[in-house]
């Protein structure tokens, strides 16, 4: 089984975490509150992206077993 994609979901997983911390904790005292809905939603985004892709690696592996 290649795991090629399932790395790089956990990598971006791992990316979408350490985004979202840096934000709440050092960015957030100077950010504006319209700023920081902004980053929110930019990082919201990138956790779908990592679920989307964990899903694609975990598709791929499903079907390369089943054949």
């Amino acid at each position: 089984m290649n795991y090629r994609w399932l790395h790089v979901s956990g990598v971006s997983g791992l990316l979408a975490v350490a985004f979202g911390a840096f934000g709440a904790h050092s960015l957030q005292p100077s950010m504006t509150s319209e700023l920081q809905a902004v980053y929110e939603t930019a990082v919201n985004y990138h956790f779908y992206h990592t679920f989307a892709l964990l899903a694609v690696a975990l598709l791929g592996a499903h079907i390369v077993n089943s054949n």
